[in-house]
């Protein structure tokens, strides 16, 4: 099992292993993609490796933990975030909260994306935390923990992840891929947000390079004064996958980091992050006002915060290119 950076929270669970105060509740918050799953299953192989030097991840136990098959470690997996998690689901999985280990000492249960439980499955949840079974830890992942109730977050210890540099991305890449186009590579780790899984999802696309394109377009067409079916028609909403959503803002945050940087100073950044060569930043922004570029930069902003809510991807595409149009012409 191999964990990039977040040196600090393996630092917290092995003191909390080593020192036997090991609590009933641990909630780890950070976005899609940044290793919660492979954070959590690192500390119950802590928890549950019979080895002198745990976790070993060379023992019979240590392996099945991370293949996601030892029974002493329960995983309630939710991938579809469009979904709830259902409350009969999380009855059954604290039902075999009760029940006794089958190898190891301790029982350790995984919870995925609980910020997708509905009232009801954390109001269950809640009662088993007041009254916590024995030799029992649930580890909370989630994208953001103040969607979880305010007295589930006050009885466990909230952690979040750190994201990763865009180096320590590129490299696992590489490793992961060696036979994929260095250039998209790095693009990948460049718009991932610290976030290996996402940058593993845009690299496993193929699509990287030909949405750098469409954007391109994009910002060539909105800075060209262009209306709002201009844009829809360069960037047609409706066959965009929520991946492709999450790349296009992340290359419209760097296309339009170099455009305000451009228009503020009248003159061409020293790293340029999304355009290929000073000419080509030059042509699209040259006579860009700055105080429409900082706007549209902030807009990029307000959208791209929106797309962890599961929002609906053509209403969000329509919706920014109304409004995006406005402030490229000046209008409120």
């Amino acid at each position: 099992m191999k964990i990039h950076q977040n040196e600090s929270l393996l630092s917290t669970f092995l003191r909390a292993a080593q020192s036997g105060r090991v609590l009933h509740a641990y909630i780890l918050e950070g976005p899609q993609g940044s290793g919660k799953m492979t954070l959590a299953r690192y500390f119950a192989a802590l928890l549950c490796c019979p080895s002198e030097n745990k976790p070993c991840f060379s023992c019979r136990i240590c392996r099945l933990i991370e293949s996601g098959d030892f029974p002493d470690v329960m995983e309630l997996r939710h991938e579809d975030i469009s979904k709830q998690i259902r409350v009969e689901d999380v009855r059954i999985f604290i039902e075999e909260a009760y029940m006794t280990p089958v190898e190891a000492d301790r029982r350790v249960f995984i919870l995925e994306n609980t910020q997708c439980m509905n009232a009801a499955g954390q109001n269950s949840l809640l009662k088993t935390f007041e009254e916590p079974p024995q030799g029992v830890t649930f580890i909370l992942l989630t994208t953001e923990a103040s969607a979880l109730l305010p007295t589930i977050v006050s009885r466990g210890a909230l952690l979040q992840t750190e994201p990763l540099h865009e180096e320590v991305i590129f490299r696992a890449l590489q490793e992961r891929y060696p036979g994929k186009n260095a250039e998209e590579l790095r693009f990948a780790s460049l718009i991932a947000g610290g976030s290996l899984g996402f940058a593993c999802d845009i690299a496993t696309g193929g699509e990287v390079l030909a949405l750098r394109q469409k954007t391109m377009h994009y910002l060539e067409t909105l800075l060209g004064g262009k209306g709002m079916y201009d844009l829809l028609a360069a960037f047609p909403p409706a066959a965009v996958t929520r991946s492709e959503l999450a790349v296009f803002f992340s290359f419209l945050t760097l296309g339009m980091r170099d455009i305000l940087m451009y228009t503020s100073l009248r003159d061409v950044p020293e790293k340029l992050l999304f355009f290929d060569s000073p000419s080509s930043l030059i042509a699209v922004c040259r006579a860009f006002p700055p105080q429409r570029a900082s706007a549209l930069f902030d807009l990029v902003g307000e959208f791209t915060a929106l797309l962890p809510k599961n929002i609906n991807i053509f209403s969000c595409l329509c919706d920014f290119a109304t409004r995006a149009c406005a402030l490229a012409q000046g209008k409120k």
